[in-house]
């Protein structure tokens, strides 16, 4: 039994390498026909205009960069093929000017024997566009509130205009330019580098890769200020008159007043006085306008009154 044993085991050995051997004499020798798909094949683009090396032309989009080719042969010539010795090109000749365009493809073998049994994408589809440039004045937009009882009074963008340059379909989508500037808490004067970007007509940022500019920061200056509202005082120049009369002097609208100016002078304010004026009759009761006395280095909020209207009235 064991001899059995034995005696079989050497037969199934020998089944095995018969079977090799029978299998290398085929696929090498009989070399038959053998299928495969080789992915990745990278597309070159020839004879293009030199609108594109200039940058007057520019590939917007394309079905494919690469190309997946399905081949046939006999297995021995085809497993010298890869994604690196396959060459594919797209002829350009054709793409003088913005358009979408559809082009086929030649494919080149290190090998001959090869045929394609399926190509895809098939045709070569590109999407063309010219560029153009257009000039943007940069806007500020601030986020954030500043510190409690303070303002912007001036600022200033250097530079005040870009340079975009982008494809024209592109360039259509662009609004305006703007850096944006974080003004949270501050009651100091801001500066910085801030960077510039895109916007489209709905207040979205535009990202895109096919957009260049000029410039990539602009510096920013904002001078800010302490508004207070102080109280209006006047200074009649008859005062006694009027006091012996039994009269006072009453302010016909608002009774203060908005000021701004740097926060050491104005933090020392606390009135507003008129420039002197008469009331000309005490008796005749009609109005009279005197012009505030602002401090040197002290301005008036932005729309504040730079008069005052009074009338006499029993105390």
């Amino acid at each position: 039994m064991r001899d059995f044993f034995k005696k079989d085991w050497v037969i199934k050995v020998i089944s095995v390498l018969v079977s090799i051997i029978i299998w290398i004499y085929v696929v090498y020798f009989q070399n038959p026909q053998y299928e495969t798909w080789i992915k990745g094949v990278p597309v070159t683009r020839s004879n293009m205009s030199t609108d594109f090396s200039s940058g007057k032309l520019k590939i917007l989009d394309s079905n494919s960069d690469t190309v997946n080719i399905k081949v046939k042969g006999t297995r021995r010539t085809v497993a010298k093929l890869n994604n690196a010795n396959i060459k594919v090109t797209a002829d350009m000749i054709s793409v003088t000017k913005d358009g979408n365009y559809t082009l086929g493809t030649n494919v080149v073998f290190p090998v001959s024997g090869i045929t394609i049994v399926q190509k895809e994408p098939y045709n070569y589809e590109i999407a063309v566009d010219k560029v153009a440039t257009s000039k943007l004045k940069i806007e500020v937009k601030k986020t954030g509130t500043l510190k409690s009882g303070y303002e912007i009074d001036t600022e200033s963008i250097i530079p005040e205009t870009v340079s975009i340059t982008a494809p024209q379909s592109i360039l259509n989508t662009v609004s305006k330019a703007a850096v944006t500037v974080d003004i949270s808490g501050k009651s100091s004067d801001i500066r910085g580098n801030y960077l510039i970007e895109f916007y489209n007509a709905s207040g979205e940022k535009i990202v895109n890769p096919n957009i260049s500019k000029s410039v990539e920061f602009a510096e920013g200056y904002f001078t800010l200020t302490m508004t207070k509202e102080v109280e209006i005082v006047p200074q009649p120049t008859n005062a006694e008159a009027i006091e012996d009369a039994g009269l006072s002097v009453n302010i016909n609208g608002a009774k203060t007043v908005k000021i701004k100016g740097k926060s050491n002078i104005i933090s020392q304010i606390d009135k507003i006085y008129t420039k002197p004026f008469s009331f000309a009759s005490i008796s005749d009761g009609a109005p009279r306008t005197a012009e505030l006395d602002i401090p040197e280095n002290v301005s008036l909020a932005d729309g504040a009154k730079k008069t005052a209207e009074f009338t006499l009235g029993a105390k």
